[in-house]
């Protein structure tokens, strides 16, 4: 699975944030403790579709909102979790 941070960016400049990591909380958990520098709780970790057509064309991407419980949306990714 491919994730990317949220940043208010261009999408040409936060698409070179893009890691591959393994479609699960732990692995979402650890790329954003990496981010943010201080340990992210993988229990915290909601990834839900985002909106009705979470489809993007422009980087083909099923996009999926990941957001931090009680913070807010951190990043997104091109695929649900798979766990």
């Amino acid at each position: 699975m491919k994730i990317r941070k949220n940043v208010s960016e261009l999408l040409y400049d936060c698409m070179k944030t893009v890691k591959e990591i393994e479609p699960n909380k732990e692995a979402v958990a650890k790329y954003l403790s990496d981010y943010y520098g201080e340990y992210v709780d993988p229990n915290k970790i909601i990834v839900e579709s985002y909106g009705i057509d979470s489809m993007d064309t422009r980087i083909d991407w099923n996009t999926h909102l990941v957001s931090i419980i009680d913070y807010c949306p951190v990043g997104f990714t091109d695929g649900p979790l798979v766990d």
